[in-house]
């Protein structure tokens, strides 16, 4: 976190019960403290628990089906994540450009104890300003709150006969002498076929991925052929698979992020990453299809895939025509919805804010045409 030190806040500890919706969660956490606002960056998901199994040992794969749903919605009870533990550590993952995460663990014996972690960062995490640049502030998120349906046992693994366990959830808070109003980052997903997907609303497009399915399947070789990106610049040439994944692999040198390395065309020729001394480092299964990306220290002005209304894409070649796309969208602070979230601010926090500007990294006044998506501070009057 840019700068900051983060102070936890216990938001709510639920347990486990498989195939079940939990009683929603309401956010309440406190607003201030010592004269400083508060905001959240970050929340984290822990779950530890202890499986009992007729046979056999559950795998860090499938102790990703403990979760199966998860959306975070704001005060306006606007979505800003919805997936499941699977989707979550992919956005981890491909927004870091690969950089490793809590490792799950695997193997799990019955009546072996374990816990799984995850973390939902309010903004990018390879952006220059880091997810602080992102932060919302806590009456943002009070009185919104998190909808949790959890896996049946038979969704995690087969021979699961019980699962005992509790889901901590933690807000990561930090506290700043201004009030910043960032622009509204939604993580989603869209089920499409017929090689064509609609992202929908306007925004701008950082984090832009296929998936084989909604379920996070392995992709083989051959799986996707060629993909184009229709936005407001207009239509763009479709790129073959293996151009996107070369592309993606230099610009941002990707780290764990499981991608097909080798052959994208001929599942006898994959391989798998490299080692520096030529061994593979391990057998790992394929996950993601990067169609859209910023490498490590974006910048919101530097930005290019951009829906008016809608975000395009369209499959063709000799791939398949069916998938989930996922996507990071970073949405506009219009005039409107800038003036509904001082006004909620100011009730939050019991202030009266003074005039805003813009938050940028130089510290320089901003004159260009990416205003609606910058963030803003404004101080107390």
């Amino acid at each position: 976190m840019k700068g900051y030190q983060t102070e936890p806040f216990l938001v709510r500890t639920v347990t486990f019960a498989a195939g079940t919706q939990a009683e929603p969660i309401q956010f309440k956490m406190p607003t201030a403290r010592s004269g400083r606002f508060a905001h959240c960056v970050a929340l984290d998901f822990n779950f530890s628990g202890t499986p009992t199994l007729s046979s056999g040992n559950v795998t860090a794969v499938e102790l990703q089906n403990i979760v199966r749903s998860l959306i975070v919605k704001d005060w306006q009870q606007k979505v800003r994540f919805n997936g499941g533990f699977r989707h979550l550590r992919l956005y981890e993952a491909y927004e870091t450009d690969g950089k490793p995460c809590s490792a799950d663990p695997d193997d799990i014996a019955t009546t072996q104890a374990f816990s799984v972690n995850r973390r939902l960062e309010f903004g990018p995490g390879n952006f220059e300003g880091g997810a602080s640049d992102f932060a919302i502030p806590v009456p943002h998120l009070n009185e919104g709150g998190i909808e949790i349906t959890f896996g049946t046992l038979a969704q995690i693994t087969a021979n699961l006969t019980a699962l005992t366990g509790t889901l901590t959830i933690t807000a990561s808070i930090i506290y700043r002498d201004d009030i910043l109003l960032p622009p509204m980052v939604v993580r989603n997903r869209v089920n499409f076929s017929s090689g064509r997907c609609e992202l929908g609303d306007e925004g701008f497009y950082p984090h832009l991925a296929l998936l084989n399915d909604d379920d996070c399947g392995a992709i083989a070789a051959g799986d996707f052929g060629s993909i184009a990106v229709l936005d407001a610049r207009g239509e763009a040439s479709p790129y073959e698979t293996e151009v996107l994944l070369g592309r993606y692999e230099g610009d941002v040198k990707p780290g764990q992020l499981s991608l097909i390395r080798g052959d994208v065309r001929n599942a006898t020729t994959d391989d798998n990453q490299k080692s520096l001394n030529g061994t593979a480092v391990a057998a790992s299964s394929p996950v993601i299809q990067p169609v859209a990306w910023v490498p490590y220290n974006a910048k919101i002005s530097k930005l290019l895939v951009e829906g008016r209304n809608t975000v395009t894409l369209l499959l063709t070649g000799n791939g398949q025509t069916t998938g989930t796309a996922m996507f990071t969208r970073l949405e506009p602070l219009t005039a409107e919805t800038k003036a509904a979230h001082r006004a909620r601010a100011q009730d939050g926090y019991g202030v009266r804010l003074a005039g805003d500007k813009f938050k940028t990294l130089s510290k320089e006044t901003y004159m260009g045409p990416r205003g609606r998506y910058m963030p803003v501070v404004a101080k107390a009057a």
